[in-house]
C-alpha cells in the first residue's frame, strides 16, 4: 500500500509542477516525476509480492496442521469411546499401546 501511495503522490507532484509552469512544459520535468513514482511501485512491489507468497505459505501450513489435529483428535475419541463400550478405562486403551481404531 505504501508503494501505491507514493506513486500517487510522485504524479500528483509531477502533474502539479507541470500546472505550475509558465512556459512550455519539458518532457524531462514530467519524466522526473513519472520515474519517482514508478520507483515507489517497484518498491511495494518488491515488499508484497514477497510477503503474499509467504502469506499462502503459512495459510496452507496452518490448514494442514489444523486438519491433522482434527483427524487425529477423532481418531481418540473413536479408541476412548470403542474401549468405554468394552467396559474398560480410557487409559487401558492408551497403555495397550493401541493407536489406530479398526472400527
Amino acid at each position: 500500500m505504501l508503494g501505491l501511495l507514493g506513486t500517487v503522490v510522485g504524479l500528483v507532484e509531477a502533474f502539479q509542477k507541470v500546472a505550475e509552469m509558465q512556459e512550455r512544459v519539458s518532457p524531462a520535468l514530467l519524466a522526473s516525476g513519472i520515474w519517482a513514482a514508478l520507483i515507489t511501485t517497484v518498491g511495494g512491489l518488491l515488499v508484497a509480492i514477497p510477503t503474499l507468497i509467504a502469506h499462502h505459505y503459512f495459510q496452507g501450513r496452518v490448514a494442514h496442521l489444523a486438519f491433522q489435529i482434527e483427524h487425529y483428535g477423532s481418531e481418540l475419541l473413536l479408541l476412548l469411546k470403542r474401549e468405554q463400550a468394552r467396559g474398560g478405562t480410557p487409559s487401558a486403551a492408551w497403555a495397550l499401546g493401541e493407536s489406530r481404531c479398526s472400527d
